[in-house]
């Protein structure tokens, strides 16, 4: 279910009137298309965490139902020896002017093996997928993080992806953090076919993990809640995927929607967050960091404080909790801050990332407040690209961003301050 809370009627407005405007759009860009899958050919294919180290979770889509649909997975690529049917099968959702989506399907791979390499394919005995590969959970440094926001389908959104995929080839990453904005759809659901298959050989070795933005409020977060699977209902959440946290050895993900009109302390949200900080002990998993769309804090003059009202309820609880960094996007540029509580430096504050310049079609946000803030640090709104975050201890990590060329424009090193 979705709380009413999350929608205005201005809100439904504006996203019929993006969902028409949107189809010239769509000519602009050409990336893949589903009338290039057979019937039953399994496509869009993606990972995600659950809230067990021992499981991963893989969704996929055929353009027709399968019977039945299944994960075949196992430590060697010649020898997938254990089979397990999808507990959601053939799952459809329908949109506005004549979209009915292809047969969703979701399946768990449990009893895996912490730190080890795992082949699977996906499909049914009718046609399987091809066979990738992905690493388990583990409490070892260290521990490499692909961040990204504001993608989208256009050429750049794909030298983006295709970057993010190199890394992923040269030393694989643990998993993915995509901070809302995902596909640039924009109501038209044929572009979330195309990115999630463009976007395949990644989501497929790597777990995806994504949290909402405002472009998908314009298709009324359906195509959100239904094309993805996060650790939501596993760790207390009650929205489907607009919040929900999620630990990876040392590391605690919480991910949250900036996307509602109100953010008060007696909303479902609010006491999600409260009650999933106070269960993280710091000792096990000394890294705690959160996702969502709006940034808190952000030096570049488009969206001035776009996130206020998320910001003036929840920073108190975050900073009590020492957050050691706020994961966004929203601005199409890069930045992060200095260490901030309530607008100030503080040595124990927040770190606000932005890494919005994943390549969506409106461009990069160039310009800068003049003067600076006095909390920010490094910025760059000259190149299109994401975050490698590399965390070696539980006292050290270093974020770089890094342009479509995979060169580092600036890094940063983090110590904790808990």
């Amino acid at each position: 279910p979705m709380s009413f809370l999350s929608l205005s009627p201005l809100l439904l407005v504006l996203s019929i009137c993006l969902v028409l405007s949107s189809f010239s759009l769509a000519e602009k860009v050409h990336p893949l298309d589903v009338s290039n899958y057979g019937p039953h050919e399994p496509q869009q294919i993606h990972l995600s965490l659950t809230d067990r180290e021992d499981e991963m979770r893989v969704m996929w889509l055929t353009n027709e139902d399968i019977k039945p649909a299944q994960v075949q997975f196992g430590l060697s690529k010649e020898k997938l020896d254990t089979t397990t049917n999808a507990y959601s099968t053939n799952k459809h959702y329908e949109f506005v002017i004549n979209y009915r989506s292809g047969a969703i399907q979701t399946a768990t791979m449990s009893g895996l093996k912490a730190g080890q390499t795992y082949f699977y394919r996906v499909g049914s005995p009718v046609q399987w997928s091809e066979v990738f590969s992905f690493r388990t959970g583990h409490r070892n440094y260290p521990l490499r993080i692909l961040i990204t926001g504001d993608v989208g389908s256009t050429d750049n959104s794909m030298k983006t992806i295709d970057g993010m995929l190199e890394v992923h080839k040269k030393s694989p990453v643990d998993f993915v953090m995509h901070s809302g904005d995902i596909s640039y759809a924009n109501g038209v659901q044929k572009w979330w076919d195309i990115w999630q298959n463009k976007v395949q050989p990644l989501a497929a070795s790597a777990p995806y993990m994504v949290t909402v933005g405002n472009h998908e409020a314009i298709s009324l977060f359906i195509p959100y809640l239904k094309r993805f699977a996060m650790p939501f209902d596993e760790s207390g959440g009650i929205e489907g995927n607009m919040y929900y946290s999620f630990s990876y050895g040392p590391v605690h993900f919480t991910g949250l929607s900036s996307e509602s009109v109100l953010f008060n302390h007696f909303l479902p949200q609010y006491q999600f967050l409260k009650d999933d900080l106070a269960k993280i002990d710091r000792k096990q998993t000394p890294w705690l960091f959160t996702s969502w769309h709006r940034p808190m804090y952000c030096a570049s003059t488009a969206h001035v404080d776009s996130d206020h009202k998320m910001r003036l309820s929840y920073e108190d609880l975050l900073y009590a909790n020492k957050v050691d960094i706020s994961f966004t996007g929203h601005v199409h540029a890069a930045e992060i801050t200095k260490r901030i509580y309530n607008g100030t430096i503080v040595d124990d504050g927040i770190i606000t990332v932005v890494q919005g310049n994943g390549g969506n079609h409106e461009g990069l946000y160039k310009h800068w407040q003049n003067p600076l803030p006095a909390w920010a640090n490094k910025m760059d709104g000259e190149n299109y690209g994401f975050g490698l975050m590399t965390i070696y201890n539980s006292t050290t990590l270093h974020y770089e961003n890094l342009n479509e060329s995979l060169e580092v424009v600036y890094d940063e090193w983090v110590v904790t301050q808990h």
